[in-house]
């Protein structure tokens, strides 16, 4: 099998990313299917009733809003589980900038510890600089990133098919693993694995004095491997969903054609930003992405979105991976538990995957903030769920880094010979 831009997981990856609900491409997505167009009123509340402001009721819409748990109505659809049945060869395509990138990185992490013969376990995953447009280089505002970055890998394609659909003695075998597009490098590499063999964990830890939301220049530090020796002030912020922060493009289909410098959202009030010192020498990452925050609320329910950036000497800022939280879901996308007010609460923000090179003198950075609309759903930061409430509150948070609670970023840095 081919899989182009796809997913196992359709509850955790589209709809519920994060246990919060998806809203610009959900939404759009079931209105055009209806043949009620793609003008969408986004901001209309209670959320169940959007797509009836939208230009009509939509069955499947009202059902993704009342089952926003993992439950039974989405158990048929959740292949996840099903890894162990798959008995033929895969290759599967990826993009940066695709909705469906989390989940089609863990599709081929399971898939790739199969064994048996190369007609029932062999796994190839190539993942370029795509969007859901796909590989192809007819966008043309999309921007320059080297005569390779947009060809479509349809030679490959045929040698797979030639040797697991017609037997072809074509050696293509031998190459499973990765064949992986860096971003700010932008080169091509072959990797064995993902994460790629010989990449380390590192665990950036958060650090401020209590201004990594000031503007125009915060104190918020990542220190790789330190974590913090002193009780260190808290961050404060407000979520405010009558002014959510905004998605990092315009177009959420196709987000390489409208990707814009993300500095300009790093300086919104509801903003927290830790970054690196800047980088005595390249740094490259290839893995998965995990930020664990530590915080606490005076609301029953809140988001926590996160943005990985490189921040350039010049002041620009490259989008790198993001990802989405619901408070009252950080246990299990199954389960729902509200957060106490005042008390100190741990989620992780799963931030996807990413293969990147970060040039000696950038920083790389972390972004914080309570939404990420209208790519996901506000959160009304009340008990109701956000679906069904008419109305909501604003959020006041402390962002936790101290020796008792270490907020801290996971990613996996490769090695000078990690890539080749």
């Amino acid at each position: 099998m081919v899989n182009q831009f796809s997913s196992a997981d359709i509850f955790r990856d589209v709809v519920h990313f994060g246990g919060v609900q998806g809203l610009a491409i959900s939404l759009s997505w079931v209105s055009m299917c209806a043949g009620h167009g793609m003008n969408v009123r986004f901001d209309h509340l209670p959320l169940i009733e959007a797509d009836d402001a939208s230009g009509g009721d939509l069955k499947t819409w009202d059902d993704w809003c009342r089952h926003p748990l993992l439950d039974e109505y989405w158990r048929p659809l959740d292949f996840a589980p099903k890894y162990g049945d798959v008995k033929c060869a895969a290759l599967l395509e990826a993009g940066w900038y695709d909705l469906f990138l989390p989940g089609q990185l863990d599709d081929y992490m399971k898939l790739s510890h199969r064994e048996g013969p190369p007609e029932q376990s062999f796994a190839r995953l190539i993942v370029g600089p795509w969007d859901h447009g796909g590989a192809g280089d007819d966008l043309k505002t999309r921007p320059d990133l080297g005569p390779d970055a947009f060809v479509a890998p349809v030679d490959e394609e045929r040698e797979f098919l030639d040797r697991f659909l017609f037997g072809a003695k074509n050696g293509y075998e031998r190459r499973a693993g990765v064949r992986a597009f860096f971003l700010g490098e932008n080169r091509w590499h072959e990797l064995a694995s993902w994460p790629p063999a010989g990449a380390v964990e590192h665990r950036l830890y958060l650090h401020s004095l209590g201004g990594a939301g000031r503007k125009p220049s915060g104190d918020g530090l990542l220190l790789d491997g330190r974590t913090p020796a002193r009780d260190e002030a808290a961050d404060r912020v407000t979520f405010d969903l009558a002014d959510p922060c905004p998605s990092y493009a315009t177009s959420l289909w196709t987000p390489l054609s409208t990707l814009a410098d993300q500095a300009a959202i790093a300086q919104r009030g509801d903003v927290v930003v830790f970054a690196t010192p800047k980088l005595a020498a390249t740094v490259r990452i290839a893995g998965p992405i995990e930020l664990e925050l530590w915080f606490t609320s005076d609301t029953p329910d809140c988001d926590f979105a996160a943005k990985l950036v490189d921040l350039a000497p010049d002041g620009s800022c490259e989008w790198r991976g993001e990802g989405i939280q619901r408070a009252r879901t950080r246990e299990s996308p199954a389960t729902e538990n509200l957060v106490t007010a005042g008390e100190p609460t741990k989620l992780t923000v799963r931030m996807g995957h990413i293969a990147c090179t970060v040039a000696a003198g950038h920083r790389l950075g972390v972004d914080v903030t309570g939404s990420n609309f209208p790519r996901f759903a506000r959160n009304l930061n009340v008990a109701e769920r956000s679906a069904v409430a008419p109305k909501g509150a604003a959020a006041h948070v402390t962002l936790l880094h101290d020796l008792a609670h270490p907020s801290r970023l996971s990613i996996w840095q490769l090695p000078d010979s990690g890539a080749k």
